[in-house]
């Protein structure tokens, strides 16, 4: 959305469900790992995906850098978590009860399995009812 509406202010002669489809390729194409950050990468499809739409380059290099910083900016709201200390690395000892918790967590699981396993054992070795016997079940109800 943002994008579009920095399009319109730099004139680009663009449909706007043409920003819907062409913007997401471009910010895709900027985490091919190529290069820092996509540098290059993300202004180099800008250009070809616009080019054809009558976009110059020095358009499509301004509706870049607009996707670029309008994504640093959403980035810089983190710093509210960390300037109010809601964020911090974790401690030796926090770190040492994560991985506590993380064992815990596993052995919880294979006990789990363990559990259905013989659930699955126990069930396949009770014998199944006959018609009788549903059937009395059935009349008893």
């Amino acid at each position: 959305m943002s994008a579009m509406f920095a399009g319109i202010a730099f004139g680009l002669p663009l449909h706007w469900a043409y920003y819907w489809v062409c913007v997401p390729v471009i910010v895709l194409a900027a985490a091919i790992p190529i290069s820092p950050q996509g540098a290059g990468v993300m202004e180099a499809f800008a250009v070809l995906l616009t080019r054809r739409q009558g976009v110059t380059v020095s358009q499509a290099f301004a509706l870049a850098m607009s996707i670029r910083i309008v994504q640093m900016l959403w980035n810089l709201t983190g710093v509210v978590f960390v300037i109010r200390g809601g964020y911090h690395a974790p401690s030796q000892k926090e770190a040492e009860e994560m991985e506590e918790d993380e064992e815990s967590n596993s052995t919880l699981q294979n006990s789990n399995a363990t559990l259905n396993a013989q659930l699955s054992t126990l069930n396949a070795q009770q014998p199944e009812r006959s018609d009788e016997t549903s059937v009395a079940v059935r009349d008893i109800s």
